[in-house]
């Protein structure tokens, strides 16, 4: 049984007594430093390798990914982060070990005694699955592409980006500029459904139009104060 320790005392060699206790549990022999693996764990025929980092950081990660030449099973072990389960970016390092087919385990010396979690299993990825549970997420990148009436120079997430919505509301905004009272029936020669004409100008989610009655709209003076920047 591992006692606490106070965070800024922790050093690597401190994670390996609860690993060790953990892997010991599930009925595993376990030693260290063997060959350059932190920890290497055995049970049947199957070889485990725990890699220990104080951090989760790409060196760890590709150390991992060298131990799966020799080892069916290999985990990363490292420091409970404060936050664990809101913090976006250790969602998407979870997400790259998945694929990579690495577990991840936290210790977490906070508590009396260290305790050990298992947060990723290092199982078979299913990139299959994966896509079938995402596919609605492709389905709006495909349909969004095929809206597209310009073409976006890429790497500029910074900037705003123009999207096909955007396209269409300054199209309908361009038309509208010196029409009074315009539904959206009589919007329809420029070539955009109905229900999509009617949806941007009822959302008006750039504040570019005004409703003036049920169903009629005119130009608002922020499209007029705004226009400069697209045309």
């Amino acid at each position: 049984m591992v006692e606490k320790i106070e965070a800024k005392h922790i050093k690597e060699s401190d994670l390996y007594e609860p690993i060790r206790d953990y892997l010991e549990g599930l009925g595993y022999k376990v030693n260290g430093e063997i060959h350059s693996c932190d920890i290497v764990a055995q049970k049947d025929t199957e070889l485990l390798v725990v890699e220990l980092k104080k951090q989760l950081n790409l060196e760890v990660i590709l150390q991992a990914a060298e131990r799966q030449k020799i080892a069916e099973t290999v985990y990363i072990a490292v420091l409970k982060p404060n936050n664990f389960k809101k913090d976006a970016k250790y969602k998407r390092i979870c997400h790259l070990l998945r694929r990579l087919e690495i577990g991840l385990m936290l210790v977490n010396f906070k508590k009396i005694t260290a305790s050990v979690e298992v947060v990723q299993i290092a199982d078979v990825f299913d990139r299959h699955k994966s896509r079938l549970q995402n596919h609605k997420k492709k389905k709006k990148i495909e349909n969004e592409f095929l809206k597209r009436k310009t073409k976006t120079t890429g790497g500029v997430n910074k900037t705003k980006i123009m999207t096909s919505y955007k396209e269409d509301a300054i199209l309908i905004a361009k038309e509208m500029e010196t029409v009074e009272n315009c539904k959206p029936k009589a919007l329809l020669y420029i070539g955009l459904p109905q229900d999509r004409i009617q949806s941007i100008l009822y959302k008006n989610y750039y504040g570019w139009f005004n409703r003036i009655d049920k169903g009629v709209y005119e130009i608002a003076d922020q499209w007029l104060v705004e226009k400069d920047l697209y045309l």
